[in-house]
């Protein structure tokens, strides 16, 4: 279920790409948009290879999601888009304007939360989370986290945001920093 999840999940971050893009045909091309970098569909198999691809084949529950903040981390400093990370771009640019973009961003964003929600439920219910772990309070947390550590990194240049960041995420899922 989890991978059918992601690919929702990408699905909608790519039909966000081709709107912000204006048209279908130029997936990968950068473009501003009020004030805002913007890549197109490459952004979203760039985060499927780089980030779920990796962790898929992991045992599902605790060691996919040890396997997905990795990559996730590894992903986020490549710096392979100028802008930043897609989404969280899309998130900030988008969150209090109305609209298909608005919906398609926070359509994508509760997909990606849902996987992580049904990675920690299935570790949770495996007894290797923590009993008080709530499965939805930990995948809110390993994207909060995530999000905030690519902003900090980048916007205010600390170069151990990332570190901080990966400790964080492992705290959150019960595993040594």
């Amino acid at each position: 279920m989890e991978h059918e999840q992601a690919v929702e999940a990408l699905a909608v971050l790519e039909r966000v790409a081709a709107r912000v893009e204006g048209r279908d045909d130029r997936p990968g091309e950068l473009l501003e948009r009020g004030g805002c970098l913007w890549l197109g569909a490459a952004a979203v198999e760039r985060f499927t290879d780089a980030v779920w691809r990796p962790a898929r084949p992991s045992e599902p529950g605790l060691r996919r999601l040890e396997a997905i903040v990795d990559a996730w981390i590894g992903h986020l400093r490549e710096g392979v888009f100028p802008g930043g990370c897609f989404v969280t771009t899309a998130s900030v640019e988008y969150d209090s304007r109305p609209g298909p973009l608005h919906e398609d961003t926070a359509a994508a964003v509760r997909r990606w939360l849902g996987v992580l929600e049904a990675e920690a439920r299935r570790a949770h219910e495996a007894g290797d989370l923590p009993a008080d772990r709530n499965p939805a309070d930990v995948a809110f947390e390993l994207h909060s986290l995530a999000s905030g550590g690519a902003v900090a990194g980048r916007l205010i240049g600390d170069t151990a945001a990332l570190d901080r960041t990966r400790a964080a995420m492992r705290r959150a899922i019960g595993l040594p920093a």
